[in-house]
């Protein structure tokens, strides 16, 4: 009876506290559960292709059969397979299932690494934080549902968020973490485009990073030597090279310089004009001088001048946890009293947040476009 008697009610404001983290949640739920109604109507009135997943399942298939990887054509698009040899490889398991729970699972899987995409990105960010970070890991991803890239990559049943996935998690963890930019590499291995990230590793001074990356990437090529010779040699030689493959340079889905000047010239062959274009770029033209003084007012100057929490220690006297003064930044969680960012030793630029470093799929996700010549769809521009 003492012990009953000693237990008192939660205050008002803990209770009321719970009452809004309850209500957060619920209100995340009903979007998410929209957004989910909303695609379960578009995909049983609207025939959905998930082109790019035949393609996957048909490259799977070749590798299995020991057919010729790079000389088939499937769907109604005559589409080829782009990737290295290294994804087929990757591929083959999707031929085990019968088709309908292979685009099933391909729609979960989707779900599930968006919402993992969501949680490495409120961590780097470190935001929402406590109550509100629940809400928000449920009603971000439903929004994104809503989103063109998104939703193309679940029509076409694409693997850009598997990849997202890997380079996010990947950027996002400290520098010098033991195998930081191997999945980097093993992402480049699947599709080239995300080698990118090798280079901004490199850029951003973070050599040993780099360096893993590239040795990840180099390993799946090799992989790919040893199991599939002749296709590593047709794809590393020739495939690689015919750039037609992946589509047309017209196409909205091609957001290059040479895919804008296209579409403004109303050219299928836009030629070197897209070059005039990029030599206007600020990276043709040279970026800022970083030891040129932040414009008042700006994000940069106002992060570092921000005091770090943990100068008062001799080894950190002078650092600043301004975002755009540090060399990296650092996404483990938050604790009380730690800067989110680390901060330089040195006077190097800051490079990119991973989150604004990994952006979004926007650029691997494709549509299917009416051709300017007449009425019949165009393949997707990139898988």
């Amino acid at each position: 009876m003492t012990a009953l008697s000693e237990v008192r009610p939660a205050p008002p404001s803990v209770r009321l506290a719970s009452r809004r983290r309850l209500l957060l949640v619920l209100a995340a739920l009903l979007a998410l559960a929209l957004a989910l109604a909303g695609y379960a109507f578009f995909f049983s009135a609207y025939p959905v292709p998930m082109a790019d997943l035949l393609v996957y399942r048909a490259e799977g298939a070749a590798v299995a059969s020991g057919q010729d990887l790079y000389g088939f054509r499937v769907t109604r698009w005559n589409l080829p397979a782009t990737y290295p040899p290294f994804a087929a490889l990757l591929f083959v398991p999707t031929t085990w299932l019968p088709l309908g729970a292979l685009r099933g699972g391909f729609v979960l899987g989707n779900l599930g690494l968006l919402a993992t995409l969501t949680h490495l990105s409120l961590r780097c960010t470190g935001r929402p934080r406590g109550a509100g970070h629940p809400a928000a890991l449920i009603a971000l991803p439903a929004g994104a549902l809503c989103l063109e890239p998104v939703f193309q990559t679940f029509v076409y049943g694409q693997i850009n968020l598997a990849l997202a996935v890997l380079v996010l998690w990947d950027l996002s963890r400290p520098d010098g973490a033991r195998g930081k930019g191997f999945a980097v590499g093993i992402a480049a291995g699947i599709k080239l485009t995300p080698a990118i990230f090798a280079v901004y590793l490199a850029l951003t001074g973070r050599t040993r990073e780099a360096t893993t990356a590239v040795c990840a990437f180099a390993g799946t090529v090799l992989v790919g030597v040893a199991v599939l010779p002749v296709a590593s040699v047709d794809f590393w030689t020739t495939r690689l090279y015919e750039t037609d493959r992946v589509g047309k340079a017209w196409i909205v889905d091609n957001q290059s310089l040479q895919g804008l000047v296209a579409r403004l010239l109303h050219t299928p062959h836009p030629g070197p004009a897209w070059v005039a274009v990029a030599a206007l770029s600020p990276p043709a033209r040279g970026w800022p001088s970083p030891s040129a003084p932040p414009a008042a007012g700006s994000r940069r100057g106002a992060c570092s001048a921000r005091p770090s929490p943990r100068s008062s220690s001799p080894r950190s006297a002078g650092r600043t946890t301004g975002c755009g003064a540090s060399r990296s930044l650092s996404c483990s969680p938050p604790t009380p009293g730690a800067a989110r960012c680390a901060a330089p030793r040195s006077s190097r630029p800051a490079p990119l947040s991973p989150a604004a470093a990994c952006g979004s799929p926007r650029t691997t996700v494709t549509s299917i476009s009416t051709s300017p010549g007449g009425s019949s769809p165009s393949r997707p521009r990139t898988r």
